[in-house]
């Protein structure tokens, strides 16, 4: 009973809904120069500091991560087929496995990555010096994400965490407790525990001890 409730969850409201997002990334890479090679131009990743930039690697890793969703329920529904059943307008759905795994294996080589440093720049033309993010973005890769890629080593995640977790601003809960959770992974629980506390020991207030959103008690509660 368990398995055919899961299933219909997949068909009803999974599927459709991995589909649809899978289709506008699909929609919104985009080829430069006539080479096969996608990228995703002109978009914003968590960081809203840095807008409208090219290939950022949040945004690129959020776009395989949902194609590859969306193929893996479309191949455990449909079993390698690529129709389905649409109940509620009676008539049949197209999936388009092949073209999601397509989209997903041309954004890869777009990732943002830096072999002389090692690490992955949080868009593509990001300054190295001097650079400061306003919030957790890239290091989003490691977590929640959990993102698979050919550059992402252990010692670029390494980097990464070294490199971002001196070059963001202190805020709490969206930047140093993503980076701790990351260190705590990585292997470095030292680290872990002075980026954990910065992302609550200056943001509470006495007497109750909630957080702001800013060092100074301003901002939101």
């Amino acid at each position: 009973q368990m398995g055919r409730r899961n299933m219909s969850w997949v068909r009803e409201i999974g599927l459709p809904l991995a589909a649809g997002v899978a289709d506008y990334y699909a929609s919104r890479a985009s080829r430069r120069n006539g080479t096969d090679q996608l990228h995703m131009d002109a978009v914003c990743g968590p960081d809203e500091h840095n807008a409208a930039v090219n290939d950022s690697g949040y945004i690129i890793a959020s776009a395989i991560s949902s194609l590859n969703f969306a193929v893996e329920l479309a191949e455990l529904h449909h079993r390698h087929t690529t129709v389905a059943f649409d109940s509620e307008n009676n008539r049949t759905t197209s999936y388009n496995i092949s073209g999601w795994q397509d989209v997903a294996n041309r954004l890869a080589p777009s990732l943002p990555y830096d072999p002389t440093a090692d690490m992955h720049p949080e868009f593509e033309g990001m300054p190295i010096r001097g650079f400061q993010a306003k919030q957790a973005d890239t290091l989003m890769l490691q977590y929640p994400l959990m993102f698979n890629h050919s550059t992402l080593t252990n010692s670029s995640k390494l980097n990464d965490l070294l490199y971002y977790s001196n070059h963001s601003l202190i805020s709490p809960d969206m930047t140093q407790a993503i980076y701790s959770i990351v260190a705590n992974e990585l292997g470095e629980p030292s680290l872990a525990a002075a980026l954990f506390n910065l992302s609550y020991h200056r943001f509470n207030f006495a007497p109750y001890y909630t957080w702001s959103e800013k060092a100074d008690g301003t901002g939101n509660v």
